[in-house]
């Protein structure tokens, strides 16, 4: 006789509702840590401070280029002199997650790249694979409705877009004349005044 069968119906319901909250803890915990409380956008808590563009593109491509390596490809880092006034925490959040997309739907080399226009510091991030599905593109920031493989990308796009605009600013996605998704941040340059 089993362990389980000696346990009355309340115990096992109790076990396993314990060892169901074991298995999502740590799925729970990345997704806090990419994914900000939706009840709190409003209520986010930023640190807007001055960011030096090349400085984060550096330490970012430190932190995952050794996941790029094993399969040939490289985070390339083009040189700039862009600023952005935003919460450091959570621009390398964002950055984080559309690399970590990048890695894990894209292909060949992942370019990091800046320009500034009209006030804002636009952050890229391009891949070199298949790119965005056409029928994707109009709804690659919305928060996935089903729980399934496809939508894992699209809770990262969603969490990008939440963030991009608590900092005043907007996300936008869409696949390079070249090949490959290319997704960017439009975050303000400087203060602005509320």
């Amino acid at each position: 006789m089993s362990l389980l069968k000696l346990l009355g119906d309340g115990r096992r319901r109790q076990l396993a509702a314990e060892a169901s909250r074991e298995r999502r803890a740590p799925v729970a915990r990345t997704l806090g840590e990419l994914e900000p409380d939706r009840r709190e956008h409003e209520q986010l808590r930023l640190r807007r401070e001055q960011i030096i563009v090349s400085d984060l593109f550096s330490e970012l491509r430190t932190r995952f280029q050794p996941r790029a390596t094993p399969d040939g490809r490289l985070i390339a880092v083009e040189r700039t002199s862009a600023s952005v006034f935003a919460d450091l925490q959570r621009v390398r959040q964002a950055l984080s997650s559309l690399i970590e997309n990048a890695l894990g739907h894209g292909a060949g080399d992942i370019c990091l790249l800046a320009d500034q226009l009209n006030g804002l510091t636009r952050l890229h991030v391009r891949d070199h694979g298949r790119g965005f599905p056409h029928h994707v593109l109009a709804h690659v920031f919305e928060p996935p409705r089903r729980a399934d493989s496809a939508s894992d990308a699209g809770r990262g796009l969603s969490t990008v877009q939440t963030i991009a605009s608590a900092l005043g600013g907007q996300a936008h996605a869409g696949n390079a004349a070249s090949g490959g998704a290319h997704v960017w941040l439009e975050l303000p340059a400087r203060p602005t005044a509320d």
